[in-house]
């Protein structure tokens, strides 16, 4: 069984790029926002983790994608969520189950795509300070899981879906 977890920092594309890697090889993709949302009924994520708080969000995606793991014994890849490596129980589940690829972009261009989709909640009060706070941790914190690093900083889609696929070769 191969399994291909695609993390990193909000916006940096690991969604998109999960899915084209997927069609490559001819296997299928999945989300685990998807994963967790069928878990917790009726709330979107942002609200269950304001109405429940950190730990038990934690618990519930560790569950989520466990589960997922534990049924579902396909060849698959799964974008994760971009907090995910918060959370070091379900990365060390993936770590164990499959290749962790990194989709690393650099601070400034996330933080614009961040912001131009409105700013988040987590970065009410002093959006530019907070993020930069946020990438650091996070930044060292995928480093430390992944397999695979990819740097997509101006590259295209196309370009990365390249990279990728050699990089992800060359670690077979």
């Amino acid at each position: 069984m191969k399994n291909y977890f695609f993390c990193g920092i909000k916006h940096s594309g690991k969604t998109t790029h999960a899915k084209i890697y997927a069609n490559t090889i001819d296997i299928p993709a999945y989300d685990a926002d998807d994963l967790i949302l069928e878990m917790i009924n009726g709330y979107t994520i942002r609200e269950y983790y304001r109405e429940f708080g950190k730990l038990a969000f934690l618990s519930k995606e560790y569950s989520a994608i466990n589960n997922f793991l534990t049924e579902n014994k396909e060849d698959k890849v799964l974008s994760l969520g971009g907090g995910v490596c918060d959370n070091d129980d379900t990365m060390k589940l993936l770590k164990n189950n499959g290749i962790i690829i990194f989709i690393r972009v650099n601070e400034e261009t996330l933080y614009k795509r961040i912001i131009a989709h409105g700013i988040p909640p987590f970065l009410e009060g002093s959006p530019r300070k907070k993020f930069h706070e946020l990438f650091i941790d996070r930044e060292e914190k995928y480093l430390k899981y992944s397999d695979i690093v990819i740097e997509v900083q101006d590259a295209s889609i196309s370009e990365t879906a390249q990279i990728i696929r050699a990089e992800i070769g060359k670690w077979k």
